[in-house]
Parts: C-alpha cells; structure tokens; sequence
C-alpha cells in the first residue's frame, strides 16, 4: 500500500514538472525559506536557480541530529521541482541508559511543488549510511537504511 502511495505521488510531481510551467514561484536564487517535516526543521537557501544548500535539525527524546544538505534543482522553473542531493548528519542520543553519537551520509532524489509563490510541499527519498558508536561499552553500528523525508517550506523572498 505504501508502495503505491509513495508511486502515485513520484508520478504525479513528475508529470506536473513536465507540463506545469511555474507562474507562482520565479526563480529559486537568494531565497531564503524554512521548513517543518517528519521529523525535521530546516533553513534552507538558494545559491542559484540550480543550487540550494540547507541547514537541518531535528530532535526527540534524548535524540539529537543536525547537519547539511545541498540540492541540484533539474527545472528551477517548473512549478514541482525535481532535484537530487546528498545530506551529512551529526547525530547524538541518549536514551535509557545508552549514550553515543553517530554520522549519517544521505543521497537522495525528491520534488518540491509550489502551492503558492512561497508555500511549497516536499518530499524525498534515499539510501543513508549510517554508523553509530556507544560509549560506555565501546559499541559501534552501522549500515545501510533508506530514508523518506516529508515536509512543508515556506520562502520569505
């Protein structure tokens, strides 16, 4: 079901940045947005029309997780933006007893679509590698996982 879901909604911002010219949201450069999602915030800003870097947090129960990303817009003009990018994370937790800190590495492939000139949906997903090291016995994880990120923006410029 989520399968389908999640192939229904790829499609459908595929289409749409195929056959929808933008005429609510201009050009990407030197907009400055932040954003809300499952389970992140973010700041994020256009360096160019093609190139956007962000900045993104995101906690919960003696969980911490920050760090960068950095977008390649294929169709800045389009109102559903395709892009790829790639995210590198600091993670710190400290949870029942268990403390440690950790490094994520995230390529992904997603859309933003335009609801208004600064209101947008986004969504993407990826393969993250993940390492985590505990401290107090000395104790390392690490792997691959894919990752779904969901959220909303909202440009100030």
């Amino acid at each position: 079901m989520l399968k389908r879901f999640l192939l229904a909604i790829i499609t459908v911002l595929l289409v749409g940045s195929l056959t929808t010219p933008i005429v609510i949201a201009d050009n990407l450069d030197n907009r400055i947005g932040i954003g809300l999602g499952n389970p992140y915030f973010c700041i994020k800003y256009g360096l160019s029309s093609k190139l956007s870097i962000e900045g993104r947090g995101a906690f919960g129960s003696g969980i911490f997780a920050g760090g960068a990303r950095v977008y390649y817009n294929f169709n800045p003009e389009y109102r559903a933006v395709i892009f790829v990018g790639g995210e590198g994370d600091y993670v710190s937790f400290d949870v029942d007893d268990v403390e440690g800190f950790g490094l994520v590495a995230y390529g992904f492939v997603g859309g933003e679509y335009f609801i208004t000139k600064r209101f947008t949906f986004n969504l993407d997903i990826g393969p993250a590698y993940i390492f985590v090291k505990e401290n107090q016995f000395d104790f390392d994880e690490h792997g691959l996982e894919w990752i779904f990120n969901l959220g909303v923006n909202y440009y100030f410029k």
